[in-house]
């Protein structure tokens, strides 16, 4: 698969929208989550180095949302292929 960059922003887009309508989620994980997605696009734009704290982040993110909030465990495993993709 081809990355582009443009497919990964429209990605985290998609997980700020979901992260500002769920109710379910509380605040301190609305709060990780948020700054998560902040952090894979600085990445997406070369700005961060630490990319193994990032994909350690998103795996428990992920785990942790599987149950709960399908869709989110969505959008953040499409978040996990697309990082593979580019190798992080």
């Amino acid at each position: 698969m081809i990355y582009r960059s443009e497919d990964l922003a429209e990605v985290l887009t998609n997980l700020h929208e979901l992260l500002l309508q769920i109710e379910q989620v509380d605040d301190a994980t609305k709060t990780k989550l948020t700054v998560l997605a902040d952090d894979i696009e600085r990445l997406n734009y070369g700005n961060v180095e630490d990319t193994v704290s990032i994909t350690q982040r998103l795996e428990q993110a992920l785990i942790a949302s599987e149950q709960q909030h399908p869709v989110l465990a969505e959008i953040l495993a499409r978040v996990s292929q697309l990082l593979g993709d580019i190798g992080v």
